[in-house]
């Protein structure tokens, strides 16, 4: 009986101790698995971490060799050139307004001495070699004097480069027969008025279109009613 008992207590011990062998080799086994697989994962993100440290480098090592390579072409070929080019576009600038200004007043002083010159013939023009003088009289006896220098060979070439002097009549073969002198009219037909012209006090042998003029003449017009 004693021995069956002893037989039974060492079969369950030799249970248990199997039992806990074979626990702890499969926990083993379990843990040296995990240590595999965590294990290799481990290498693998150590080595993926490495490889991205060494392009992070060298990405970093590029980028300032850049930022270094445009710095020297930007202070070499940056900010002076634009500056030249501006002070150079300014100067030509300056350069062609003065040159604008220049041609201006050439041309303003040219135009000056066109218009003196103009004025000067006009001038020449105007002013002839006789001195006549024609006076007018109306119908009021009022009388206004005209002083003429003129290069005209006829009576009417005086009248028209009078100034302020104004006269209209009838054209005929024999020249214009004057009928209105400054605004007043004489009608022979109304009032047998007629304008008389003299030379030098002396009633004129010719129309106005035939009178010779010469200098010194003094002719007069006379608003005559009979």
């Amino acid at each position: 009986m004693f021995c069956v008992a002893n037989f039974c207590l060492r079969a369950e011990v030799f249970f248990i101790y199997e039992l806990l062998y074979r626990n702890y080799v499969s926990e083993m086994e379990v843990y040296k698995y995990h240590l595999a697989i965590c294990g290799g994962k481990e290498e693998k993100m150590e080595k993926e971490t490495k490889k991205l440290n060494k392009g992070l480098m060298i990405g970093l090592i590029a980028l300032v060799a850049a930022i270094a390579v445009m710095a020297v072409l930007f202070s070499k070929y940056g900010k002076k050139p634009v500056k030249n080019d501006a002070t150079g576009s300014q100067s030509s600038v300056v350069s062609q307004e003065q040159n604008h200004d220049s041609q201006n007043e050439d041309q303003s002083s040219e135009s000056q001495s066109s218009e003196s010159q103009s004025s000067e013939s006009e001038n020449q023009t105007t002013v002839g070699s006789k001195a006549v003088t024609i006076d007018v009289i109306n119908k009021a006896e009022e009388k206004t004097t005209y002083q003429v220098n003129t290069d005209a060979e006829c009576l009417r070439q005086a009248m028209e480069e009078a100034e302020g002097l104004t006269f209209s009549g009838t054209e005929s073969d024999y020249g214009m027969m004057v009928e209105t002198v400054n605004g007043e009219t004489a009608d022979y037909s109304k009032d047998k008025a007629y304008w008389a012209f003299y030379v030098n006090g002396e009633y004129c042998m010719y129309g106005i279109d035939s009178q010779p003029v010469a200098d010194g003449d003094a002719f007069s017009i006379v608003y005559t009613a009979e």
